[in-house]
């Protein structure tokens, strides 16, 4: 293993890497209605989205930013057992609606409006109205369970836990295979938060974005599931924001055309496998851009990256491998894992052993 100090040219490089590669695209500002809108001269673009319903989603509309535009109706979108609500900012229902033919200001950003659809209320046996709830596990509203089987489901679950407070613990047990938008808002900002969320399931992105988004605070463990990426991705399967992220199990993160994950908090791999992921800068299977990245176990293999780190790729903070194997990725520098100058790689036992074929080198720090 060769060491040298990396060179002016692959810093202007790396830095141009960054802006253009798809690490640019992770925390780009939610669209928040309450947020000012100062007029830029720049046209962007407003997106429906069916979100579970069916039928053809209105056209794009496009405007200035500070334009006023008018909100379309649900033309041939519908949905069984459901009303159209009008539009939402969130998939899960839970941000803010704007009526169809309502006005709208363009801000300054892309954004995506959601179909909001409201269960119609079941009336049989003459009693009161109820609806259902497809995502209750338990019983009631203060369950901290759900078993989830499609979308509509784990919106509910999701939902429930971004109202239910803080310093709260929950458990997302995945029962069947179904796609997800993407979303920079999973569990909003809620604090103190234990989630697991487990099966032997396969969740996909059916948007490009982000699949998980972790804050500060927050702490999720997947268990066996396997969370599937998308190969035209501009983004992360998951993106730990300053919070805990822990794979467990047969855990799987595959098939996305960015970093698997992207962490600046904390991240445990136990167990499961990262793999068939690649970016366009580094850290095909992960990047560390900040704090931690402790691999105690679980696979790393088959990722590519165009610059540095196959596997991963450590911009800043520290990447300690106790076990586990990273093997069969590439990239130009540090096949198997790159770390910045200055930064740390720790290595405990015979863990360098097992960071093997990848190309063209298994571990490099700066330009070898």
């Amino acid at each position: 293993m060769k060491r040298k100090t990396i060179n002016a040219m692959l810093f202007s490089l790396l830095a141009v890497m960054l802006i253009l590669g798809c690490k640019n695209a992770f925390h780009e500002p939610e669209y928040n209605p309450s947020d000012p809108i100062v007029s830029d001269g720049k046209t962007y673009t407003v997106t429906f989205d069916r979100n579970s319903g069916s039928g053809t989603v209105p056209t794009p509309m496009s405007g200035e930013s500070g334009e006023s535009i008018k909100l379309p109706y649900q033309g041939g979108l519908s949905r069984t057992n459901y009303t159209f609500g009008g539009w939402n900012t969130n998939a899960s229902g839970t941000g803010t609606t704007f009526a169809a033919d309502a006005p709208f200001t363009v801000p300054n950003q892309n954004v995506t409006l959601y179909a909001k659809w409201d269960a119609v209320a079941n009336n049989s046996g003459g009693g009161g109205a109820t609806t259902t709830d497809p995502g209750q596990g338990g019983s009631g509203g203060s369950s901290s369970s759900w078993n989830v089987n499609d979308l509509d489901s784990w919106n509910t679950a999701i939902a429930r836990i971004k109202s239910g407070g803080n310093n709260k613990t929950y458990t997302i047990t995945v029962t069947g295979d179904f796609s997800v938008p993407s979303s920079n808002d999973t569990f909003g900002f809620v604090t103190g938060l234990d989630v697991t969320i487990e099966g032997n399931q396969t969740i996909s992105l059916s948007t490009k974005g982000l699949l998980l988004i972790i804050r500060s605070d927050q702490k999720v463990t997947v268990k066996n599931l396997k969370l599937k990426g998308r190969s035209d991705n501009n983004n992360a399967v998951v993106d730990v924001f300053g919070g805990t992220f822990v794979m467990e199990g047969n855990a799987s993160i595959w098939g996305n055309g960015c970093s698997g994950v992207v962490t600046q908090g904390i991240f445990i791999m136990n167990g499961g496998s990262i793999f068939n992921n690649s970016d366009d800068f580094g850290g095909g299977g992960v990047y560390v851009l900040a704090r931690t990245f402790t691999m105690n176990g679980g696979t790393i293999s088959n990722n590519t990256s165009k610059l540095i780190g196959g596997g991963v790729a450590v911009e800043d903070g520290t990447f300690t491998m106790n076990g586990g194997t990273i093997s069969g990725n590439t990239a130009e520098y540090g096949g198997g894992v790159f770390i910045m100058p200055y930064y740390e790689g720790i290595f405990n036992g015979t863990a360098m052993g097992n960071v093997v074929n990848n190309i063209p080198d298994n571990v490099s720090y700066g330009v070898y």
